[in-house]
């Protein structure tokens, strides 16, 4: 393994815990091993972020989490946008995430849990230096 600490920070916004029960967490780990080598998989450091649509303090929350950490890119999962009914969550999501971001900031988009690290790589492909087939 790489001696190289992260320098790409990732925030994955998932419902997966509001449906399944579970954090993101172990999906989007092993999703990202699945498509990294271990010296890739060095440099980030990719945390999940569990939106409960029915807490309160959600986007309070969400906005102190964008604005505290300094991300690289925020990858928003697909349960959160690829469903009607979850519109008007999915945009004020995507509204608190822009609000929040620095201008170097990446908004991500996946088609599904196995499509999580694949949708990171695909987005900093270029600054890791690796094949994005």
């Amino acid at each position: 393994m790489s001696s190289t600490s992260p320098n790409i920070k990732t925030l994955t916004l998932s419902l997966n815990k509001h449906l399944h029960g579970s954090s993101i967490l172990p999906i989007l780990t092993a999703s990202f091993d699945a498509v990294a080598t271990p010296d890739i998989r060095s440099r980030f450091d990719n945390q999940p972020f569990d939106v409960m649509p029915t807490d309160p303090d959600l986007f309070i929350d969400l906005r102190g989490k964008l604005k505290a950490g300094d991300y690289d890119g925020v990858l928003i999962g697909w349960c959160l946008r690829g469903f009607p009914e979850r519109t008007a969550l999915f945009e004020e999501i995507v509204n608190a995430v822009v609000e929040s971001k620095d201008a170097k900031t990446k908004l991500m988009f996946c088609t599904g849990q196995e499509d999580l690290g694949k949708a990171i790589l695909r987005s900093f492909g270029s600054e890791v230096a690796i094949d994005n087939e």
